[in-house]
């Protein structure tokens, strides 16, 4: 089915999906973000059924981590520069600053650390420490996406959560890209170039159409 012809909803209550939508919008894709309240796990599931119910046509449902944060984030070792989260007196966690730019979104631009740092929504004890009901991937197809330069949840946890999906993409990095020069790395499969938006990173530039799109190959043989 052609990525046109798909609605995608966005599921994160901490951050801003702004720059996610662009990507997506640029290239002709419905998208929309569900308006979570992370006060509790019951107000976020509830914000998005309501997201779901008012969205018509087939949905690619994006979201992030889904475990108790506990399990997310202590499971193995934390990364070194991983934040230490912890509740105020209202009961609500806050990313420090700082942490935009060491660990939550290392990669981004000082202007958008900036912006998220400032629009960032804290969470809810209550919303990240009770487990979760039956998981969506438990019926419907799924597939997790391996962010290989994490520093909030470490790769090896993340391979754990998505091997219990059965379904795993390889972890795409910016290597793959440097392997192959952009000509061949289309040729070799069969994508074409974007027009809008593209990676940077240390000074090069990458096709993110070109990266997600053999992540999609290889995740679904299609």
């Amino acid at each position: 089915m052609p990525a046109k012809d798909v609605i995608v909803v966005l599921a994160h209550g901490e951050s801003t999906w702004a720059r996610v939508i662009s990507v997506l919008k640029a290239e002709g894709v419905k998208v929309s973000a569900a308006p979570l309240l992370p006060t509790s796990l019951a107000d976020d599931v509830a914000a998005l059924n309501r997201s779901l119910d008012r969205t018509e046509g087939p949905i690619v449902l994006a979201g992030h981590a889904g475990e108790k944060v506990a399990d997310v984030f202590y499971r193995l070792e934390p990364h070194t520069q991983a934040v230490k989260r912890a509740a105020d007196s209202n009961g609500l966690s806050w990313l420090p600053e700082g942490a935009f730019a060491t660990a939550f979104a290392q990669d981004a631009s000082t202007e958008d650390r900036a912006m998220l740092a400032a629009v960032q929504r804290p969470i809810s004890l209550d919303c990240i420490s009770v487990p979760a009901g039956r998981p969506f991937w438990k019926d419907i197809p799924s597939w997790f996406l391996i962010a290989a330069h994490d520093r909030m949840i470490v790769p090896e946890t993340q391979r754990f959560m998505a091997q219990r999906r059965r379904r795993c993409m390889p972890s795409i990095t910016h290597k793959d890209y440097d392997r192959l020069d952009p000509e061949h790395f289309f040729s070799e499969y069969g994508f074409t170039p974007t027009t809008t938006y593209e990676l940077a990173w240390e000074k090069r530039h990458y096709q993110l159409k070109a990266i997600a799109g053999t992540a999609y190959e290889f995740a679904t043989g299609s």
